[in-house]
């Protein structure tokens, strides 16, 4: 059966060849090693195909088009990486939350009030994060890690463009200038 795995990080992208690696299916090639620099070429839009036998990688808007009957599978899912880990505040033990089903640790059953366990978490982040990083992952210009997106990259790159025009404009002059001396 032929199954795509979206992996948004270099690390899923990593766990996912292993854990196919770990059920003897390797890259096409019969290359066994796991690939880290591959990632990078789709970055956040990495999927890795598998066939069954063997596999490959390309990126997300390739396997939508091509293979838009087969269904992509995040890379959090297909590890089996539903429990996540909650650090309150100092005062508060950890607390897993896992398909849905939230287990508190002693001291946060007893701190947590009418709030819900989101809202809860939610203020914790308000705190810890920045405003402007809450913002910019709110628009979709960072991803879960905090990494800017592709999205993100581009408006940046368009407000550098803007902020340093005039510069921009100078040094294109002069390469205009070398170019007609050649």
């Amino acid at each position: 059966m032929e199954q795509i795995i979206h992996c948004p990080t270099e690390d899923y992208f990593i766990k996912a060849q292993a854990k196919f690696f770990k059920n003897g299916i390797y890259w096409i090639d019969g290359s066994k090693e796991i690939n880290k620099s591959c990632w990078y070429d789709n970055k956040e839009e990495t999927c890795i195909c598998c066939n069954g036998k063997s596999l490959v990688y390309a990126g997300m808007p390739f396997y939508k088009q091509e293979h838009p009957n087969i269904p992509i599978t995040k890379a959090k899912k297909f590890l089996g990486e539903e429990t996540k880990w909650f650090r309150f505040e100092e005062s508060f033990s950890y607390s897993i939350v896992k398909n849905g089903t939230t287990c508190l640790g002693d001291n946060v059953a007893n701190k947590l009030t009418k709030k819900t366990f989101m809202q809860k978490l939610t203020n914790t982040l308000k705190r810890l994060l920045p405003t402007k990083i809450q913002a910019q992952y709110k628009a979709g210009y960072r991803n879960g890690d905090l990494e800017l997106t592709d999205k993100g990259v581009k408006t940046l790159l368009e407000i550098i463009a803007e902020e340093f025009e005039d510069k921009l404009t100078l040094m294109a002059k002069e390469d205009i200038k070398e170019e007609e001396r050649v």
